[in-house]
């Protein structure tokens, strides 16, 4: 594993201008993924022994030493678009799930931090926190082939903060510019000029004939989405039932949009559009799905003149555990748009079942890996930092996937008696961390580091020399 690992990252090598600079930036980054309890610098240190060192260098490689994250995801889309030709068939399309998620943060000096929504607060009562706001975007790796979910690996972490609202004291001038500035700083435009660079990207690696699918939930099916696609992008999004949609006017005429069609729940009902079904993977097994299919649709508030598809899945009938074997259950119907007016139907939505595990990502980055428990302020801490965390796990999780191939083979530590075993699980975050931190420890020196004279430490921590001294 370590190997395969050493092999991707020296694609972030070129992201730094000194060689120290990106050991120091990997050591800092592996010490966070190996560390237990509250993933800060302090337990990176901690995990890589240096607790007697002087902690300043690995501040400083992230707030002072020039380099940019994006550079380091441009490294990680290279690793999972081979990755991804390693084990899944090659298709039309390089899939990417688009979601933005927060980080709680406590620091009231944190330039980028707001208030926001609190995704945890009940559906009764809104409440609010304080953190950060990141778009993010991960590569879905389409396992159904091979009888396992699909995989999700993080490509891009983008920092989105609201802007600032202007004081009771501002000028007509600055609320202008506010206004101005809010409807650049969105979270549909920050993840449009995303998907723009992750295109501009594959174009300059060499895969300028791969197209690119991006899938997103209702948030991110609007205007600002459907109107900025950049060239060779597709998208297909959870959408609302009660649409107004229209078919294309007539040839000759001046008219854009025809008639009125029916909206998303109205075709659900009614019988002039038949039910298709079709056999599709997910949730660990084939299942049966139904599905229409409604062609050409223009949508005046959203899509404006560009042609649509409409896809309206069927609400699926399940049996809740744990509630008796009688009673069936029935979950909500899903209305998809796309832009992709010719890939077959069934294609499209195992595209879309396997943009959940970017919901799974986020509780390994944030429930799992602690990403977002360092505590830093300075600008430059902050924009790198968080994102370059999510960037060396997607390595890590790369370099196990390859390595140790789709399913938790005996190369990973046992798990418990108690933990449920059956055949073709995937390895988790814990087992892929564990994994790591055995390799790290089998190969790490015998010889421990000396201590740092009191007179070598650096001058920012020697203000606290006499106080220690003291003590």
């Amino acid at each position: 594993m370590l190997a395969e690992l050493g092999r991707l990252l020296v694609l972030w090598r070129p992201a730094f201008p000194r060689h120290v600079t990106w050991v120091r930036v990997v050591a800092v980054l592996l010490g966070l993924v190996i560390a237990t309890g509250r993933r800060t610098l302090t337990a990176s240190l901690v995990a890589r022994g240096r607790r007697s060192l002087s902690w300043a260098p690995d501040y400083l490689a992230f707030s002072r030493a020039p380099w940019e994250v994006a550079d380091l995801f441009d490294g990680v889309v290279d690793g999972a678009v081979d990755t991804h030709d390693r084990f899944c068939a090659p298709g039309r399309y390089l899939m990417a799930a688009v979601d933005d998620t927060s980080l709680p943060k406590s620091g009231k000096t944190i330039a980028s931090a707001r208030w926001m929504r609190d995704p945890m607060s009940p559906p009764f009562h809104l409440n609010l926190r304080w953190g950060l706001r990141y778009v993010h975007l991960a590569l879905i790796l389409p396992l159904h082939e091979h009888g396992l979910d699909a995989r999700a690996i993080s490509i891009d972490f983008a920092p989105a903060p609201s802007i600032k609202k202007p004081g009771k004291k501002a000028t007509d001038e600055q609320r202008a510019d506010f206004k101005e500035a809010k409807k650049q700083q969105n979270l549909s435009l920050v993840a449009v000029r995303r998907f723009a660079h992750l295109r501009a990207h594959l174009d300059a690696s060499g895969h300028r004939d791969r197209l690119l699918m991006m899938i997103g939930d209702g948030s991110y099916t609007n205007r600002n989405v459907l109107k900025n696609l950049p060239d060779r992008v597709e998208y297909l999004g959870r959408t609302r039932g009660d649409l107004a949609l229209h078919a294309p006017a007539p040839a000759g005429t001046r008219k854009v949009y025809g008639e009125r069609l029916p909206t998303p729940n109205e075709v659900r009902q009614n019988d002039e559009h038949p039910w298709t079904q079709t056999e599709l993977f997910y949730a660990g097994t084939v299942r049966k799905v139904r599905f229409k299919e409604v062609n050409r649709v223009l949508w005046p508030s959203g899509g404006q003149r560009r042609l649509l598809r409409l896809l309206v899945i069927a609400p699926t009938p399940y049996r809740a555990p744990n509630r008796g074997p009688k009673r069936w259950y029935y979950r909500d119907p899903a209305y998809l748009l796309t832009t992709d007016l010719g890939t077959p139907a069934a294609e499209l939505i195992q595209a879309y079942l396997g943009r959940w595990q970017i919901e799974v990502e986020h509780r390994d980055l944030k429930t799992s890996l602690g990403v977002g428990h360092a505590q830093v302020s300075n600008d430059n801490s902050v924009a790198r930092l968080h994102a370059a965390h999510v960037a060396m796990w997607s390595m890590i999780k790369l370099a196990a996937l390859r390595t140790f191939g789709l399913t938790r083979t005996d190369d990973y530590p046992q798990r418990p008696a108690w933990y449920p075993q059956q055949p073709g699980q995937r390895a988790s975050q814990a087992d892929i961390a564990e994994a790591l931190r055995a390799a790290l420890h089998d190969n790490a020196p015998t010889k421990q580091p000396e201590l740092v004279p009191r007179r070598l430490v650096s001058r920012l921590n020697r203000r606290r020399v006499p106080l220690l001294a003291a003590a």
